[in-house]
């Protein structure tokens, strides 16, 4: 007597728990009729009735896995608003640890370096800053590890290996071992700073975003001033190794708590598990998630491994990242004189001491509160006219640029002639209040823009952050002893005061759109576009591709009008980088933009009476038709009628 083999040649599985199941019942049946005997495939039409596939056109007998709709809750952007501001409170308690062990620190150096026997006001420097160095490395590795493999190992690796070397510190046994576990905990500290920016951008759409990136940003901005204040009445109490106890108490509850509560949001990753899933379930037909490379695994490693390189090239990357470099290192350079000025100028005890980074800390979170409740109102009110851009953070940006150099002159001229202490104080307060908005809005901007590749983005930012942050301070000391502490914060603020026209320069041309070159170039080499449409959240976007003699003069003419609208304009990566050549790397990405459309429409026209040369626009038409990389992505509002192909 056989057994009939059920059949599932109709069957539709519509949940991923179905999918499980279903492939236990395979299993389960397969086993008991011999090793090589399958089931029956279900069809291909009850395959595609399944949500979230689709036919690849370009590859026939593949079908690509996407979400089950816009609704679908394993959709990061769809998970409860309970579970997505828990990740975002998650990610911030992380990023305030890894900063706060940054300074906590500095109060006890001079008693450290009288145990340790040391003298030199530049190892004295070195051992705080040595922190901030780690930074520099751990970026470059976690944030492109977190696109290949999630980012929820990385979390988890990060927190433990920050641990283990925070107890190191705390064990020393000289300056040299202090020194080289302060920088393994600075490159596992990084992880979380490099892509919690990434995992905001993974759960939280861009009108709530800059109110998550409030958060976020508190800790780097806030963990450095809050750390001293502590740290010097520790050391005082406790002493200096009591400090690094007190960190690894810290944070081995935040380890706890994230593998406790966190979740995976990168959505490669997740939808990459969902296809495991259904080729697991259905053998015969072969499956490949949306963003499907089709790169080897070590090939796409090494891609991954030089993403913020390549974006450190950016020249919008490059400027705001040099930007917040030097007011990073602006700021350590007040934290590490902090006990030099306070208590020779004015007579402050060591705990004393530490409590004079409350003026920076409280003007710090002055700046967070305004900029979480005016920075998506404005991006809210600018939207109306031309959808949310990431443009549309920099007039935060702007107000917190021309505050920077007042807070620094405030507080050298002060200091320098000994005005009452409070006055100093209010002027770091000054000047921690604009760093947080020009922080917070360069951080909002980078992830509005690059989106899902926000990491790397971040990672390339915090790179040259870090590197001002680790390497200026060391020249703190031997610059106000040779121009004073009046002249030395001039010197300080007039180089700010040169950086004020950033971010106008950006917000110049916002409502004209830009997404960086990198960006764009990042998706089309790495994705296949098809029938896709990426979620960028910044509108909708659809691969173009112009045979050639499509495009007619009128057409190309219009291109720079079409961007006061909300169209991108058309071209290919060549034609970009050959604009570019004749544009000066400090000017922002948004103008280069605007140079390129103005040669390819206005500026012909005005030289050849109002028409385009027909060779440049079928030059551009056959590069983009050669090949699918070169091919740029064109962003259209809903109530935009496209006419291209």
């Amino acid at each position: 007597m056989t057994t009939s083999v059920p059949s599932t040649q109709a069957s539709i599985i519509l949940d991923e728990k179905e999918l499980e199941v279903s492939a236990e019942r395979r299993n389960s049946i397969s086993s008991r009729h011999g090793k090589d005997e399958l089931l029956p495939a279900p069809t291909r039409e009850a395959i595609l009735a399944v949500p979230g596939l689709t036919a690849d056109l370009e590859a026939p007998g593949v079908y690509t896995v996407s979400w089950d709709g816009p609704d679908d809750k394993a959709n990061p952007l769809n998970f409860s608003p309970a579970r997505r501001w828990l990740t975002v409170a998650n990610v911030s308690l992380i990023t305030f640890i890894t900063p706060l062990a940054s300074s906590m620190f500095a109060p006890s150096v001079p008693t450290l370096m009288v145990e340790f026997d040391v003298q030199s006001p530049l190892l004295s420097a070195f051992v705080v800053s040595v922190f901030i160095l780690g930074f520099v490395i751990g970026p470059l590795v976690c944030s492109p590890l977190s696109e290949l493999y999630g980012r929820l190992p990385i979390y988890h690796c990060s927190n433990v290996l920050f641990f283990l070397c925070t107890i190191a510190c705390a064990e020393s046994k000289s300056l040299n071992m202090l020194i080289g576990f302060r920088f393994l905990a600075g490159c596992a500290g990084a992880a979380a700073l490099a892509i919690g920016g990434g995992t905001i951008a993974d759960v939280i759409p861009i009108h709530h975003r800059g109110k998550a990136m409030v958060l976020f940003s508190m800790g780097p901005i806030l963990g450095p001033v809050v750390g001293p204040v502590g740290g010097g009445f520790a050391v005082q109490a406790l002493g200096w190794r009591w400090i690094f106890w007190i960190l690894t108490i810290l944070s081995g509850c935040v380890t706890l708590l994230t593998f406790a509560v966190m979740r995976e949001t990168f959505a490669p990753t997740l939808l990459g598990r969902k296809t495991t899933r259904m080729q697991k379930a259905y053998p015969n037909y072969k499956f490949r998630s949306q963003y499907h490379t089709g790169m080897k695994a070590s090939a796409y490693l090494r891609r991954s491994l030089v993403r913020p390189l390549r974006m450190l090239v950016n020249p919008i990357v490059l400027i705001l990242s040099v930007y917040l470099a030097v007011g990073y290192g602006y700021l350590y350079i007040l934290f590490t004189t902090f006990s030099i000025v306070f208590r020779e100028q004015y007579g402050f005890s060591p705990g004393a001491v530490g409590l004079s980074f409350l003026g920076c800390g409280v003007g710090s979170l002055l700046g967070a509160i305004l900029y979480y409740f005016t920075s998506d109102r404005i991006l809210d009110r600018l939207s109306k006219v031309t959808g949310p851009q990431p443009e549309h953070r920099a007039p935060s940006m702007c107000f917190g640029a021309i505050l920077m150099p007042v807070g620094l002159f405030m507080y050298g001229w002060a200091a320098e002639k000994q005005v009452h202490w409070i006055v100093p104080i209010i002027g770091t307060g000054i000047f921690g209040h604009a760093l947080v908005m020009v922080f917070q809005a360069i951080l909002n901007y980078l992830v509005d823009t690059f989106d899902i590749y926000s990491a790397s983005a971040l990672a390339a930012n915090m790179v040259l952050r870090s590197l001002g942050g680790a390497f200026l301070p060391l020249a703190g000391e031997d610059m106000y002893d040779a121009l004073g502490l009046g002249w030395g914060n001039s010197l300080l603020a007039f180089i700010s005061l040169a950086l004020v026209p950033v971010p106008f320069v950006i917000f110049k041309d916002a409502p004209e759109g830009k997404v960086s070159r990198v960006s764009k170039e990042e998706w089309t080499r790495h994705h296949n576009y098809t029938n896709f449409t990426p979620d960028m959240h910044l509108g909708e976007y659809a691969p173009i591709d112009l045979p050639q003699n499509t495009v007619t003069s009128a057409e190309a003419q219009n291109f720079g009008r079409q961007r006061s609208t909300g169209s991108w304009k058309l071209g290919s990566r060549s034609s970009s980088r050959g604009k570019l050549a004749n544009f000066s790397l400090f000017v922002s990405n948004a103008l280069r933009d605007k140079f390129f459309d103005s040669s390819l429409g206005n500026k012909q026209a005005g030289t050849n009476g109002q028409k385009t040369s027909t060779k440049t626009v079928e030059r551009t038409s056959r590069s983009m038709a050669n090949s699918k990389k070169e091919l740029t992505l064109c962003w259209r509002p809903p109530d935009i009628s496209w006419t291209g192909p």
